[in-house]
């Protein structure tokens, strides 16, 4: 006997391994050792421009960006920007042929370093490579020449991913005359992610710090802060508003120029940003799958696999204001006061669920500009450690914006600090499943001959348990004993007589 079963197939993809490299980079500053006499400050960005799987190794490529703040010779505060690029690879052997990857860089730390009468800028650019892979899932959803339990499952998947580009321009003013932006940083954050019918909206903002120079004679480094909110409609054929998506984007690049009106001593600030999103939408689909089966005349073996599949849920969003006290480098001169604070940095040391959220442990990192009783400039690099605790739980990925930053002088090796931390949480759930993936037809069964069988059923069977235990048709066990109500309490009897077989 031949069973004609029909399948289908899903494309799940899946989160298979993380993988982390670390890569030194180095650029050459310029910068004549005789023509500086002070390091104040060095940051760095690193730009991913390319990744790619090329026989079991994953690659990827970055540019550095290098911005050092330094004293010359004469004690003139000065800056010079600098940059490399590099390509780095990690090998996995058991790399799927399907596989797809997604590199996020980030800088471990970064130096400064004398080589050939020079300074060089040193970075240690550390890579977390997600490997995801396409998994096929075959399941039985139909068939003929046997009695077949059918139920609907609603799996929720992945479209596809689309990455673009989009700029974004802000203007502001300062009520000061600008020498030079010495600093600067922007830190993303999207805030929420709408799908509409054929496209998908993107909010969030930027956090710019800068860092300027006073065109004065005794010029001071000052602070700017400024929020640049964005909206970004990308183009998504497949998007419908009933659709779920989540977003991620980076600054690809920063332009900043200032134009300054020596009459009125007033600046005017135009900052250009390239953005990068990567935008993922997913959509649920429900599927009609065949949960038991059975013949009238042979047995059938059902082989079951169990799958699972994950999806984005609940997106939670909290600010809080975190007050801490952390300790400077080293101690400052007496009578020496703090211009600004520079380069601040949230680092996570360890994120763990407790018993009522999230909990965050953190140091709050950056560096202070310092000018003495003589005028003298000099900078110290700054710690503290913070807690933190938020509503949330399962899996998540976790996102910090820092606003506003506050540094206040305690003592002379000490100090308060004060920010306006954002923590956005984008939670996910996991949902598994069995699925039939293959009937095979076994052996003949033994056929009653019998015209009419009483049947006593067991407490809590329902109709499909009673036709499968008695080999029947369902519809004729309901034809023949009309008063029965599902789940049966056991206290029934049932007649039974021979039918021919017909499809269910």
């Amino acid at each position: 006997m031949s069973i004609d079963t029909k399948y289908q197939k899903i494309n799940l993809k899946k989160s298979t391994t993380k993988l982390f490299n670390e890569t030194e980079s180095m650029a050459n500053t310029l910068l004549p050792l005789d023509g500086v006499s002070k390091i104040l400050a060095l940051s760095s960005s690193v730009v991913l421009l390319n990744e790619e799987i090329v026989d079991k190794k994953i690659k990827y490529s970055a540019r550095v960006l290098f911005n050092i703040v330094y004293l010359d010779s004469e004690n003139v505060i000065k800056k010079t920007e600098c940059g490399t690029e590099f390509i780095s690879s990690i090998e996995k052997e058991d790399l799927p042929d399907n596989a797809q990857t997604k590199t996020t860089l980030n800088v471990i730390k970064n130096s400064v370093t004398e080589k050939n009468g020079n300074y060089y800028a040193v970075a240690l650019i550390g890579a977390e490579i997600k490997i995801y892979s396409s998994c096929g899932v075959t399941f039985a959803s139909g068939g003929e020449d046997m009695f077949m339990k059918k139920e609907d499952k609603s799996i929720i998947k992945s479209i596809k991913q689309v990455k673009s580009n989009y700029p974004v321009e802000e203007e502001f003013e300062l009520n000061y005359a600008v020498g030079d932006v010495i600093m600067h940083q922007t830190e993303l954050s999207v805030s929420a992610v709408t799908c509409g019918v054929g496209n998908v909206i993107v909010d969030g903002e930027n956090i710019l710090s800068l860092c300027l120079l006073q065109k004065t004679e005794n010029s001071d480094i000052l602070k700017e802060v400024k929020t640049i909110p964005f909206r970004i409609e990308t183009e998504f054929d497949e998007a419908m508003p009933e659709n779920v998506a989540i977003a991620e984007g980076v600054v690809n690049g920063v332009k900043i120029d200032v134009e300054v009106d020596e009459e009125k001593l007033k600046s005017k600030v135009k900052v250009s940003l390239d953005l990068s999103l990567t935008v993922e939408v997913y959509e649920k689909v429900t599927y009609q799958m065949v949960t038991d089966a059975y013949s009238q005349t042979n047995y059938l073996n059902l082989e079951k696999v169990d799958s699972s599949f994950t999806y984005p849920s609940k997106r939670r969003r909290y600010e809080n204001k975190i007050v801490a006290r952390g300790v400077f480098s080293e101690p400052l001169n007496l009578g020496a006061r703090l211009m600004c604070s520079a380069l601040e940095k949230i680092n996570l040391i360890g994120i763990k669920t407790v018993a009522d959220g999230v909990l965050l442990e953190g140091v709050a990192e950056c560096n202070v500009f310092i000018k003495d009783t003589d005028g003298n400039v000099s900078s110290r690099q700054a710690e503290a450690p913070f807690t933190l605790t938020v509503d949330g739980g399962g899996d998540y990925t976790v996102e910090l914006l820092t606003g506003s930053f506050f540094v206040k002088v305690v003592s002379l090796d000490s100090f308060d600090v004060e920010f306006l931390l954002t923590v956005t949480l984008q939670e996910y759930k996991k949902e598994s499943f069995t699925v039939i993936n293959k009937i095979e037809v076994g052996e003949e069964k033994e056929v009653s001959t019998s015209a009419l069988s009483v049947y006593i059923p067991l407490k809590g069977e329902e109709l499909w348990d009673v036709a499968k235990r008695l080999n029947s048709c369902p519809e004729v066990i309901l034809e023949i004993n009309s008063d029965l109500e599902f789940p049966l309490t056991g206290e029934e009897r049932l007649l039974i007589y021979r039918q021919e077989k017909k499809n269910y």
